[in-house]
């Protein structure tokens, strides 16, 4: 009866701290949390299914081996994935950067060719110098009085 109601806590706070941690800021800690509920809850079913089939098996002491190795190796695939996701996403946001440092790197050229050829351009013109005395030559922004 003892073991019984010690299996029965510790049920209760392994649910509810599973159920607590699922809203947690953490992607790891939910990916966690869910694992682990899925992984005891596959294990449980695997579990009573096998104890069904042994002759002479206990069904509910199955079932509770197949939580038991359950819950870690669900929590151990949740968290295995979300490093799996992040990885690749990783992946694909290097991959839209180096596309985007190429074409950084292209139009920059494109500008720095553009500037030289306008500053090379603008050595060349030679102003009228019948018309000296109209050129302005100071600040173009606004009038001033």
């Amino acid at each position: 009866m003892v073991n019984k109601l010690w299996f029965s806590g510790l049920l209760s706070c392994l649910l509810f701290t599973g159920c607590t941690s699922f809203y947690s800021l953490s992607p790891y800690t939910q990916a966690a949390s869910v694992g682990g509920l899925a992984g005891g809850t596959i294990g449980a079913g695997t579990g009573a299914l096998v104890g069904s089939l042994i002759s002479n098996g206990n069904v509910g002491q199955s079932a509770l081996l197949g939580t038991a190795i359950g819950i870690p190796a669900g929590i151990a695939l949740g968290l295995g994935y979300q490093y799996y996701e992040e990885e690749r996403e990783i992946g694909d946001n290097n991959e839209i950067i180096e596309q985007n440092h190429d074409y950084i790197v292209s139009r920059q050229a494109e500008i720095d060719r553009i500037r030289g050829a306008l500053k090379d351009e603008s050595f060349e013109v030679k102003p009228n110098e019948n018309r000296k005395e109209y050129i302005y030559t100071g600040p173009s922004i606004g009038v001033y009085r």
